[in-house]
């Protein structure tokens, strides 16, 4: 199934305008196409980009910009209208209107400005930082107001800051541990969420699912071990990793073991401490290939001296592994050959027990978006067209087909304009309150 880029509204939400049966999946690749082709013309029309990033732009403050439709937020700060994105309204305080909206505010927003009043290529030795003190930023609307008197002498300035829709925390279809990617020496059972060593030699058992990118929290519950700490092991390894050693045995696996030690290519990691587990214990695993890193908690505890808020921001300082890279697989197994223990894995299947951080997906598998929460940084407005607009491209075209019919060509104004007839209620609210919205701002 597609993944949907661009978060503003679910699938969920749209099925419910259309009216589709949520359990019908006959459409959900189709609509999920035409959300995101919905909301890359939302942009169009809004001149705005709703990717989260940083972002770097330059304003010539001496130059106006004519007025254009703007569905995030209304005229508060004009009777005269909307402003496009990346445009300066002149006035006694300079309003300056970036083009992503919901600023980051937990990164600094820096505003500089070039005192020879030009953009020069050697610009990085003339801008001058603005004191903070002399502008304020509204985070949801993305404007920046930079007061008189400091605004009077500006005219060239540049603004760093990060802006954009946070992805919402994704869901996943749950993996299972691969019969056919495991050692002799373990079992599987119980839908293979369960292995089970038998003492007879090292080894390992693997995931169906690899994956490269994502952030993932799994929890292995040690059901079963016959020494205390046990010499079972849990964690991860690339795709090249072979079943007959145990999982941290090879440059290309990375485990904790039962003693508390991180270990990877045969060698304890130098610097972490955790504590030993044995049976009754449950260890989890974040582990966050966006960043290259991943922690383990046991029984809720954070090892290492990591912290949540850490794990949230993707600090890798109190991570067990660091610089992870490539494609990876979970995996569980028996670190000295001699150990009689079950391991049960939640991939996802059931809840947790520990909390997830921001970000990351309960369990690990295919991501799936299908059926994810609407991200909170989306505003209402921008939900609600996203809505009408990719109504009306569901009525109006094939999957295949859009952005090559001339309606496209019109305009994103335009295109908010579908019929009313065969909607709901609600959704046919929403088309007369657009309709509206832009014959009043145009």
């Amino acid at each position: 199934m597609p993944t949907i880029t661009k978060p503003i509204i679910s699938l969920d939400d749209l099925k419910v305008q259309l009216p589709i049966r949520q359990g019908n999946a006959e459409f959900d690749a189709r609509l999920l196409s035409l959300i995101d082709v919905a909301t890359a013309q939302i942009e169009t029309a809004t001149r705005r980009n709703f990717t989260k990033q940083a972002y770097v732009e330059r304003f010539n403050t001496s130059l106006n910009t004519k007025r254009v439709l703007d569905l995030l937020g209304t005229d508060t700060y004009s009777s005269r209208g909307f402003h496009d994105a990346g445009s300066i309204r002149v006035s006694r305080d300079q309003i300056i209107t970036l083009t992503a909206p919901v600023v980051d505010l937990a990164v600094p927003v820096v505003v500089e400005y070039d005192p020879v009043r030009k953009f020069t290529l050697a610009e990085s030795l003339s801008f001058v930082v603005v004191d903070a003190l002399n502008f304020t930023v509204d985070a949801d609307e993305g404007r920046i107001f930079l007061r008189h008197p400091t605004a009077r002498g500006f005219q060239y300035l540049r603004v760093t800051y990060t802006g954009g829709f946070a992805l919402p925390v994704q869901g996943v279809t749950p993996t299972t541990l691969d019969p056919n990617n495991k050692d002799a020496s373990i079992t599987l059972s119980n839908g293979n969420l369960t292995a089970a060593t038998t003492g007879a030699g090292v080894g390992s058992a693997f995931t169906i699912s690899k994956l490269a990118a994502g952030k993932f929290m799994i929890e292995f519950k040690i059901d079963v071990s016959s020494s205390s700490p046990t010499d079972l092991v849990v964690g991860f390894a690339k795709t090249s990793a072979g079943t007959g050693v145990a999982i941290g045995e090879g440059a290309d696996s990375f485990g904790y073991r039962g003693d508390g030690n991180a270990r990877t290519g045969a060698a304890d990691v130098a610097g972490v401490t955790a504590d030993t587990f044995a049976a009754g214990d449950t260890i989890t695993l974040f582990l966050d290939l966006d960043n290259g890193a991943a922690w383990f908690a046991k029984n809720g505890v954070l090892q290492n001296g990591a912290t949540q808020a850490e794990i949230d921001a993707g600090t890798t300082t109190n991570a067990f592994f660091t610089a992870l890279s490539g494609t990876f697989m979970l995996g569980v197994g028996d670190g000295d050959g001699v150990e009689n223990g079950t391991i049960t894995v939640n991939f996802g299947a059931s809840s947790f027990s520990a909390s997830l951080p921001a970000g990351f997906a309960s369990g690990f598998g295919e991501l799936d978006n299908s059926n994810q929460n609407l991200s909170a940084s989306a505003p209402t407005d921008l939900k609600q067209a996203a809505i009408v607009q990719a109504m009306f491209l569901f009525k109006k075209f094939d999957a295949e087909n859009v952005g090559s019919r001339r309606d496209k060509k019109q305009g994103g104004a335009a295109l908010l304009f579908p019929s009313i007839g065969g909607l709901t209620p609600e959704a046919a609210s929403l088309v007369t309150r657009y309709k509206k919205l832009i014959k009043g701002s145009s």
